[in-house]
């Protein structure tokens, strides 16, 4: 199982306050103004969001995870990130949130 590096640096560690910090994020006066609410037609094929503490870039990832939020569901999404140790490709552990397990798609992963 992987562990977060970044719960407590770059964001709340803990359930209630992240979920608090996030709702900032997209509601304060930099963020989208809500959370996403409703489905609507279209698909998001590809985003880039900044990484950094959401104290600075959380209203800036919020409006691309709105976009996501509001578009149809992919069976899988595919996330890039820069954490990984030098060299790795990919990771197949279950990665631990505070908001839970993440599950992978290792046959895709195995496909990559």
């Amino acid at each position: 199982m992987r562990e977060s590096r970044a719960s407590g640096v770059l964001y709340h560690a803990g359930f209630d306050r992240l979920d608090s910090q996030i709702r900032e994020c997209f509601e304060g006066s930099r963020g989208p103004g809500e959370l996403p609410l409703s489905r609507r037609r279209g698909r998001v094929y590809g985003a880039m969001v900044p990484v950094g503490k959401y104290t600075l870039s959380g209203p800036c990832v919020a409006w691309v995870y709105k976009e996501l939020g509001e578009a149809e569901f992919a069976r899988t999404y595919v996330i890039l990130t820069g954490s990984l140790k030098p060299g790795v490709f990919a990771s197949s552990e279950v990665w631990k949130t505070p908001f839970g397990m993440v599950r992978l798609d290792n046959e895709l992963l195995k496909d990559l």
